[in-house]
C-alpha cells in the first residue's frame, strides 16, 4: 500500500529534513535526481500529507544500495535517506498535495510500461523459428503451436486498443487512471504469456543468456523472460490494477 509510506519530511525553514528508505527503486544507481515521496503532515488519512520532492542522489545523506536481480543485474536499489536537506523549492506540486501527483505520474507510468515494438519483434521471431526449427521437422507444421502464436497475436492487437485508448482519454484530459490500470495489467501478463511461449518454443536455447554466442536473437527471448516477472509489480501489482479497474472503472463497492 503506497499511500502507507513512512519516510518522513520534517519543514525546517525553507528546507525540509528527509529521513527513511525507499526500496525497488528503479536506476538509482545511475540517476542525478530522483522522485521522493515523503510524509510531511501525520495527521489525517494516510493519502493526506504527502509531498513529492525532486532531490540530488549526490545530496550528503543520501546512500544508494544496488540489489542484483534474475538477469544478475543491479537495476533496483534501495535507498536510504538520512538527515537529506532538501529546498523547500524542489517540492513538487504543493506541501501534502503529493497523492495526486504520484496517481497522476502513475497513471502515465502505467502506459509506458508496454513495450509494443519489442513485443511485435517476438511474435515475428517465434514464427521465423517455428518454421525452421522443431522436434520432428517444423514446429509451424504443428497446428497447437501456430495456434498458440496466432492467440499471442490476437492478444497483441487487444493490448495495442488498450494502449490507444488510454492514450486518448489522456490526451484529452479525462480520468483515465482505470484505463491506464487495463493496459498496464492486461499488458504485463499478456508479457508472461507471450516470453513463456518463446521459450517453450526455443527449448533449451530459449534460456541462454545473451552473454553466449549459442543465443538465439542475441539473448532477448531470456532476458525478457525474466524481465516480464517484475513488469507485473512495478507501478502497482496485479492485483492493485484490478482493484483499481473494479472501483474506478466499474463503480464496485469497496469490500
Amino acid at each position: 500500500d503506497f499511500a502507507s509510506l513512512h519516510t518522513r519530511g520534517v519543514r525546517d525553514g525553507d528546507d525540509y529534513i528527509i529521513n527513511g528508505s525507499k526500496i525497488w527503486t528503479s536506476g538509482a544507481e545511475s540517476s542525478e535526481y530522483c522522485w521522493l515521496a515523503a510524509r510531511t503532515d501525520g495527521e489525517g488519512t494516510k493519502h493526506a500529507g504527502i509531498s513529492v520532492f525532486m532531490v540530488p542522489m549526490d545530496a550528503p545523506g543520501v546512500e544508494v544500495r544496488p540489489i542484483v536481480n534474475l538477469l544478475d543485474k543491479a537495476w533496483f536499489n534501495e535507498v536510504v535517506f538520512e538527515d537529506v536537506r532538501v529546498s523547500a523549492s524542489d517540492r513538487i506540486g504543493g506541501e501534502n498535495e503529493g497523492w495526486r501527483v504520484l496517481t497522476s505520474a502513475l497513471g502515465l507510468e502505467r502506459i509506458t510500461v508496454y513495450r509494443a515494438y519489442v513485443h511485435w519483434r517476438t511474435i515475428v521471431g517465434m514464427v521465423r523459428w517455428a518454421k525452421i526449427h522443431g522436434d520432428w521437422g517444423s514446429a509451424w507444421d504443428d497446428a497447437v503451436w501456430r495456434n498458440r502464436i496466432g492467440q499471442l497475436r490476437t492478444e497483441y492487437e487487444v493490448a495495442e486498443l488498450l494502449l490507444w485508448s488510454a492514450i486518448q482519454l489522456h490526451g484529452q484530459a479525462v480520468d483515465y487512471r482505470a484505463q491506464a490500470a487495463m493496459v498496464k495489467l492486461f499488458n504485463t501478463e499478456f508479457a508472461q504469456h507471450l516470453y513463456e511461449a518463446a521459450v517453450a518454443l526455443m527449448g533449451p536455447y530459449g534460456l541462454v543468456r545473451e552473454d553466449s554466442s549459442l543465443a538465439p536473437f542475441a539473448g532477448a527471448m531470456s532476458h525478457n523472460f525474466l524481465s516480464a516477472v517484475q513488469d507485473t509489480i512495478g507501478a502497482g501489482t496485479s492485483e492493485v490494477q484490478r482493484e483499481i479497474i473494479a472501483l474506478r472503472g466499474l463503480g464496485l463497492p469497496r469490500g
